[in-house]
């Protein structure tokens, strides 16, 4: 298999994995968003080799240099928006928790006040008696 073929096909890898982990992202699946995550690092690593084989046979001139970065500029312009995508999708998740957590937290100082107005103090264990 020509380098060509194998790094669309990697490319192709790299979209189904983000596609789907910008769908962990939103369901709030962060194991998921771990996984998609470590899998395409993963994947970097035989993207890096292939690209490298790739020039290589554009050097040996089996292809044409300009259609090959013509080509394949496109498809890391998409991955790069859906890359994007899934950052701002991931943004809103953080800022959400974070509303959701200064909420929580009011809620826990009102019922601390509510408790310290209704509850009265404890009495000493001891009494004096001189």
């Amino acid at each position: 298999m020509s380098a060509r073929i194998a790094l669309l096909g990697l490319y192709q890898e790299w979209q189904e994995l983000t596609d789907n982990e910008g769908s962990a992202i939103r369901l709030n699946a962060w194991q998921e968003v771990r996984e998609y995550q470590d899998a395409k690092l993963l994947l970097q690593q035989r993207i890096v080799e292939t690209t490298t084989t790739l020039r290589r046979e554009v050097a040996m001139g089996a292809y044409d240099r300009q259609e090959i970065e013509t080509e394949f500029k496109s498809i890391i312009n998409q991955l790069i928006d859906m890359e994007n995508r899934n950052r701002e999708w991931l943004a809103e998740q953080r800022r959400f928790a974070e509303l959701r957590r200064d909420e929580l937290a009011q809620s826990a100082r009102n019922l601390r006040q509510v408790h310290r107005a209704y509850v009265p103090d404890k009495a000493p264990a001891w009494n004096s008696y001189s």
